[in-house]
């Protein structure tokens, strides 16, 4: 008799254990579903990201290039004028000289020229 309870209770036991199984199957297979659907979505962020990132990568190499373009534009125009010659203290011959590649420039140094000359002679 006691065998009989013995496998009387071995059956009732498994046949209990059955639900349970099922129901810790069952939020398993929630919990895989919510993890394929994360992925998934992570895995289409990541594509938009890459594509965002070759768009960045184009438009800096865009704007690099037009930055060289503009530092040879600049180069340029500082050879253009570190050419021309300032009126610093100069001789009045050199700035007829001035007055005729640069009229409105050299004209004001001519003025100061003259201005400065009268300034020392006033002194004197």
């Amino acid at each position: 008799m006691t065998r009989k309870n013995t496998w009387v209770r071995l059956a009732v036991a498994i046949v209990l254990s059955f639900p349970l199984t099922a129901c810790k199957d069952t939020k398993t297979l929630q919990q895989n579903e919510q993890l394929k659907a994360h992925v998934a979505e992570l895995q289409k962020e990541n594509g938009q990201l890459g594509n965002d990132l070759e768009t960045m990568t184009a438009a800096r190499d865009a704007l690099t290039k037009e930055n060289e373009k503009f530092k040879a534009e600049i180069k340029a125009l500082k050879t253009k004028s570190s050419a021309k010659k300032s009126c610093g203290s100069k001789a009045s011959s050199e700035l007829k000289v001035t007055a005729t590649l640069r009229p409105a420039r050299g004209l004001e140094c001519v003025n100061r020229f003259l201005f400065h000359r009268q300034e020392r002679e006033a002194r004197a």
